[in-house]
């Protein structure tokens, strides 16, 4: 799956943002995350769901290239990662106050 979500944060914000969905995926499920820059690797299984891919922020967006089996797609695969990826873009939560799955 490839999908682009535009943003309107600093480019600073909208990564740490996206490093504390990585840091919840890390921590809740064991995904195994590289960052290079502005671009982290990811690798892991979610809710029964393995994955790899990328997920890269810019200015104005941000880029997943996740690559997911036939059946994970069936199981909601591209859905979940959708819904976590736009919770996390949610204006009306602080940086501060998203969850990093330390609790």
């Amino acid at each position: 799956m490839k999908a682009d979500y535009p943003h309107s944060f600093s480019a600073e914000e909208a990564l740490q943002r996206i490093q504390a969905l990585t840091d919840y995926w890390s921590n809740r499920y064991g995904v195994k995350i590289g960052w290079s820059g502005s671009t982290a690797n990811v690798e892991g299984k979610v809710k029964g769901v393995s994955f790899k891919g990328t997920v890269r922020v810019d200015e104005t967006s941000i880029t997943a290239d996740i690559k997911v089996n036939f059946l994970a797609e069936k199981l909601g695969g591209k859905s979940y990662v959708d819904r976590k990826i736009k919770s996390y873009l949610d204006s009306g939560v602080p940086v501060d106050e998203l969850d990093r799955g330390t609790s």
